[in-house]
């Protein structure tokens, strides 16, 4: 069981690595890249296997789409960062 506190950072990364996605060329991002700049631009420290977990999930939910070691944004993940639907987490 997670504490709301849990879930309120989980959702706050995920909404941070889907805005580096939609800012990024292409909108696609490697997992060391995310990382670094999840730490340099959000100032979140987390292991790259945390980002990969939080990438299966959102992939999972139709907010990207992984390929090997990259990540990309769908339509659905853009609308999460515009504020037109609500992250699920």
């Amino acid at each position: 069981m997670t504490t709301a506190a849990e879930r309120l950072a989980t959702a706050t990364r995920r909404r941070a690595a889907l805005a580096l996605l939609f800012f990024a060329p292409g909108r696609t991002l490697s997992v060391p890249r995310l990382v670094r700049q999840l730490e340099e631009q959000h100032g979140q420290v987390v292991s790259s296997g945390k980002v990969r977990a939080d990438l299966v999930a959102m992939a999972d939910q139709g907010y990207i789409t992984c390929v090997e070691d990259a990540s990309t944004l769908t339509e659905s993940g853009r609308d999460v960062v515009m504020d037109r639907i609500e992250l699920a987490v």
